[in-house]
């Protein structure tokens, strides 16, 4: 219902896909897709069931970015980046990596994979989520893919570009973007 699931193109809704990346490819354009750091599908209910999930986070209302991968996890890193790795096979070129920051637990006795509560966790998440999608894609384009979350923190810069981010439509909105691409430039993130 969503329209995405599993890391899967749905060949109803996209036939060709990867011819049609092949052509805009050919033509100098590149594919960029919108993904979150969270399980959808098949890969949700086997990482609910394997562990592999962010603990302490429960379903929120809109449904989005549930269940979220525990990136300090190995084997949870690697089963969201093999999900990953199926659209760069395909020629995707690049992520805009959406929802870093957002419906994430920060309190409460739950543990990460690696030992750190889940306090510790809430700032450097985006961090891990930008290295793991940057790594899988350097393995699949070399050098030529990009990575651009919605969120950053320290850590992030080598890894990916930014954005200002779903800021109001309005005079304010504008000027707070501005403002904060500037600030990020002379804090050294790429915009």
């Amino acid at each position: 219902p969503w329209g995405y699931d599993d890391f899967e193109i749905d060949p109803v809704r996209l036939p060709h896909f990867r011819e049609m990346v092949q052509w805009l490819e050919s033509r100098r354009s590149k594919t960029v897709l919108w993904i979150t750091a969270s399980y959808n599908g098949k890969m949700a209910t086997e990482a609910l069931a394997k562990g592999y999930v962010y603990p302490g986070q429960t379903r929120p209302p809109n449904g989005n970015n549930y269940p979220m991968v525990d990136l300090t996890n190995p084997a949870a890193r690697k089963y969201w980046q093999d999900g990953i790795a199926k659209l760069l096979a395909l020629g995707v070129a690049g992520f805009k990596l959406d929802r870093g920051e957002e419906n994430i637990p920060d309190d409460g006795p739950a543990r990460m994979f690696d030992g750190r509560s889940i306090r510790e966790m809430r700032n450097p998440y985006i961090s891990l989520a930008a290295k793991a999608a940057h790594d899988v894609s350097r393995q699949y384009r070399g050098g030529d893919f990009f990575v651009m979350p919605r969120a950053a923190y320290a850590g992030t810069s080598p890894y990916a570009v930014f954005w200002g981010g779903d800021v109001a439509g309005t005079q304010e909105g504008l000027r707070a973007s501005i403002i904060g691409v500037q600030r990020s430039a002379v804090m050294g993130y790429p915009n």
